[in-house]
């Protein structure tokens, strides 16, 4: 009788075995444990580090307003949008009792993924707008400083981009200068 047992769950064990083997965390491999991770699927995340701290988009428990978002992300894809001129906006907000921030890249045209030549594009116009020292303050990107910015996936069937992002970010009178590092984000945008 426990030979008749043990075969029949034999193929029981063999699977179980098996399943625990198999399979794989896949954890992506840039995943910092104070950022989103980089991923590519859509999950609308968006943080980078300013300055070596970490920034991640949220939005607090007192937020009540529903036309708030976290992140939001634009494409006026050709053939679909209103202009037809690959005109791509992201933006993430970090809001709560003691935060109003805002991230915003916008440029055109944005036809696939790859690193953004930005001396190529009609329009690149990049901004953070923080409470930074106790006062509400607007940096734009300082082109006159190394800037990457990589679309690593743009899925207009699934509308997903995905990126990466490093820029300084400067004052318009130059007394304040951000560094924005090891920027990342993962939206669903909204085709226009």
């Amino acid at each position: 009788m426990k030979k008749k047992l043990f075969f029949l769950l034999l193929p029981l064990i063999a699977a179980a075995w098996l399943l625990a083997c198999c399979r794989k965390e896949t954890e992506p491999e840039d995943c910092p444990p104070d950022l989103p991770c980089a991923t590519q699927m859509g999950v609308n995340t968006f943080g980078c580090y300013i300055n070596g701290k970490p920034w991640v988009a949220a939005l607090g428990l007192n937020v009540l307003d529903p036309a708030l978002r976290k992140t939001y992300a634009l494409y006026d894809e050709t053939g679909y949008g209103s202009y037809h001129d690959n005109y791509w906006l992201i933006n993430g907000n970090r809001i709560d009792e003691s935060n109003n921030d805002i991230i915003w890249l916008k440029m055109t045209p944005i036809i696939n993924q790859g690193l953004v030549e930005t001396t190529s594009l009609t329009y690149f116009k990049g901004y953070v707008t923080l409470k930074y020292n106790n006062k509400q303050s607007y940096f734009d990107i300082d082109r006159e400083q190394p800037h990457s910015i990589e679309i690593t996936h743009l899925d207009t069937l699934q509308n997903v981009c995905s990126g990466r992002f490093d820029f300084f970010a400067v004052t318009q009178d130059k007394k304040d200068t951000l560094h924005l590092t090891n920027g990342r984000f993962d939206l669903k945008y909204v085709p226009e």
